[in-house]
C-alpha cells in the first residue's frame, strides 16, 4: 500500500512539474510562425524591394503569420502597405497549407502524449508589371512529449489552430493478455469451487 502511495505521488509531483514547463499550443505555433517570417523576410531581402502588400487566405491563423512577418521583416526595413497606399508595390502572396497541431499516444507510457505543432507555407512575389516569382515553400515542425492531463491547460479555447483531437489512449499488450487471463482464470475458480464445495 505504502508503494502505491509513493507512486502515485511521484507521478502526481511528475506531472504538474511539467505542466508549469509545457509551452501552450500557441505560444509554440507563434514561435513557429515566427520562424517562419524570419524565412520568408530574409527570401524578401533578397529580392531587393523594400515595400510590399502582404496578402493571406481567409484563415484563423492567418494574422498570427502577418503579425509575426511584419514585426520581424520591420528590423530588416521591409516595410508592409496597405491595399490602397500603391498599385505599383509588389504583392507578397502566402499560401497556409498546414498550421495546427496533432496529437499521438506516446509508444510506452499511456498517461503521455506526443506533439506535432506545424507550418508550412508557399508564397509568390506578384510585381507591378504581373510577373509572378514563386518563393521556396517553407514547412517548420516541433515535437515534443506532454502529459495527457496538461491538455486542457497548454488549448486555447479561442483559436481552433492551437486544437487538436486526443486519441483515446490504446491497450497494450499486457493488458490484452492480463484482463482476458484475469476473467478465465476467476471463472475456473469459481467453478472449482462451486463443485468442490457441493461435493463436500
Amino acid at each position: 500500500m505504502l508503494f502505491v502511495f509513493i507512486i502515485a505521488f511521484l507521478l502526481l509531483n511528475i506531472s504538474a512539474g511539467s505542466a508549469t514547463e509545457v509551452k501552450s499550443n500557441y505560444e509554440i505555433l507563434d514561435s513557429l510562425a515566427g520562424q517562419t517570417a524570419g524565412i520568408l523576410c530574409d527570401a524578401l531581402a533578397e529580392y531587393g524591394d523594400n515595400k510590399y502588400i502582404i496578402k493571406l487566405p481567409d484563415l484563423s491563423a492567418a494574422p498570427l503569420i502577418e503579425k509575426n512577418v511584419v514585426i520581424i521583416c520591420r528590423p530588416k526595413k521591409i516595410l508592409f502597405l496597405s491595399n490602397s497606399d500603391s498599385s505599383e508595390v509588389p504583392v507578397v502572396e502566402i499560401l497556409i497549407n498546414k498550421f495546427g497541431i496533432k496529437y499521438s499516444n506516446h509508444p510506452e507510457v499511456d498517461f503521455l502524449l506526443e506533439r506535432e505543432a506545424f507550418c508550412e507555407i508557399e508564397y509568390l512575389i506578384r510585381d507591378d508589371n504581373e510577373e509572378i516569382i514563386p518563393g521556396n515553400p517553407i514547412s517548420l515542425i516541433f515535437r515534443d512529449t506532454i502529459g495527457r492531463s496538461s491538455i486542457r491547460l497548454i488549448e486555447n479555447s479561442g483559436y481552433d489552430f492551437a486544437k487538436a483531437t486526443v486519441p483515446e489512449p490504446e491497450d497494450s499488450f499486457l493488458k490484452q493478455i492480463a484482463e482476458p487471463l484475469i476473467i478465465i482464470s476467476s471463472a475456473a475458480i469459481a467453478v472449482f469451487l462451486f463443485f468442490t464445495v457441493r461435493s463436500g
